[in-house]
């Protein structure tokens, strides 16, 4: 994958530099999603030069809000039962990692 990730903060979104990574592999209970757009707030911005009160463990790829389809659903669900949504769903969302796609 193709994703913006963070080996040292930076001044500013001039400083970060796009890198090919292996694709992750979720977890039984996690979803996959190829993420098609993400938005930059100013968390982002904090979080990008180390400024935010609750920072990853470097590297990390940033990016927070995303929107995306799903492209694997989880084979063992917290739930128990049925995933929520399907592969092809569209969906949004906010996690660590939204500046990354395939």
């Amino acid at each position: 994958m193709r994703a913006i990730q963070v080996k040292e903060y930076v001044k500013g979104p001039d400083g970060l530099r796009v890198v090919d990574l292996p694709d992750p592999t979720p977890q039984p209970d996690q979803y996959l999603i190829g993420i098609h757009a993400s938005a930059t707030n100013f968390f982002d911005l904090l979080q990008i030069r180390g400024k935010y009160q609750h920072q990853p463990p470097l590297p990390w790829v940033s990016g927070s809000e995303f929107s995306g389809v799903i492209l694997k659903i989880p084979s063992k669900p917290k739930s128990g039962g049925k995933p929520k949504y399907q592969v092809g769903d569209k969906v949004f969302g906010a996690s660590q990692g939204g500046y990354a796609t395939k």
